[in-house]
């Protein structure tokens, strides 16, 4: 009996056939639900590198612009005993940066 009684449960699944599944009815996005930029989210990082030709005209002109203003930040000009003048200095400097442009007699 119960072999005839899954059968027949089988057989009434069979005609009814298989439960159809709801076909998902797409809505086009509105303009504020549509894809974003990731721009909008984060900031774009621009690289700072420029190239040794760039960097080099960049010291040039800083060059060019401090022999032109006479600039003397620190350095001292002293008296010396028996000597006369003398150009100290007062800070550190660093290797390569311009000091002091010489213009006279050696």
């Amino acid at each position: 009996k119960q072999w005839y009684q899954r059968r027949v449960r089988v057989e009434e699944k069979i005609k009814r056939g298989r439960p159809k599944k709801e076909k998902e009815v797409k809505v086009s996005p509105t303009s504020d639900e549509r894809c974003q930029k990731l721009t909008d989210y984060f900031p774009v990082r621009r690289s700072k590198r420029q190239p040794l030709s760039k960097i080099k005209d960049l010291e040039y002109e800083q060059l060019k612009e401090k022999v032109l203003n006479k600039c003397t930040e620190g350095l001292e000009i002293r008296l010396i005993e028996e000597k006369g003048r003398g150009v100290f200095s007062t800070r550190h400097f660093e290797r390569k940066e311009f000091i002091v442009e010489y213009s006279g007699t050696l």
